[in-house]
């Protein structure tokens, strides 16, 4: 894991340029300023900005746990158009670390290792110069005696009720969720599934989805 680096800040030197600025010291200017911060995505404070691309996190991130093992948790997400990614996360009072998805296509995944069954961490996920809001999750409890999980399924097509019960589990605290099937109506329709992944993140980007896969799925 590599920590979060501070973003480097474009210095503009504008005490070199003549006022008025002439039409050369405007080019120059746009090239030694203006077009660094355009190429990095970023505004002259290291904060990231939108550059209209149209890019956008359309799914998740929403977590899952790839193997029944302590301390480890995989965070997904999906972007509209193909992108690099990254996981900024941490604990509470720790510095963040970035962890780079190995993805560069419109599907994002990384699987966090070795993380404190005990411990509450902190995250975000970035595409490009598009992030998500920030996120807290516990590991998955593998070994435990006991769980406090919530069950449910047959989603569908009735979406305000999908919201509810959301809600619903929300408030109860699961440590993870399952989802017995029929998800979606139809499993070959992008709406829907995008429909379905808004209704569940704020849920399913604090603590683990499981799923079995119905016959519209």
């Amino acid at each position: 894991m590599t920590p979060l680096n501070e973003d480097k800040k474009v210095r503009c030197p504008l005490d070199t340029f003549p006022s008025p600025p002439s039409a050369a010291s405007r080019t120059a200017l746009i090239v030694a300023c203006i077009l660094p911060l355009i190429l990095a995505g970023r505004d002259s404070t290291g904060a990231a900005v939108s550059l209209g691309s149209g890019l956008e996190i359309v799914k998740g991130p929403y977590l899952q746990v790839p193997e029944n093992t302590a301390g480890v948790m995989a965070v997904l997400w999906e972007t509209n158009f193909p992108s690099r990614g990254a996981l900024v996360f941490g604990e509470k009072d720790e510095p963040p670390q970035t962890i780079a998805s190995t993805d560069s296509g419109t599907r994002h995944k990384v699987v966090l290792e070795g993380l404190d069954p005990s411990a509450a961490y902190r995250y975000h996920v970035e595409a490009g110069n598009r992030f998500s809001r920030t996120y807290a999750f516990r590991p998955f409890p593998a070994g435990a005696t006991s769980y406090a999980f919530a069950v449910y399924g047959d989603s569908r097509f009735n979406d305000a009720a999908h919201q509810a019960v959301i809600s619903q589990m929300k408030a109860y605290q699961p440590e993870f969720v399952l989802h017995t099937g029929d998800l979606v109506t139809n499993g070959n329709s992008r709406d829907e599934w995008d429909v379905f992944f808004t209704v569940v993140r704020s849920l399913a980007a604090r603590v683990a989805f499981f799923h079995a896969i119905g016959n519209p799925d």
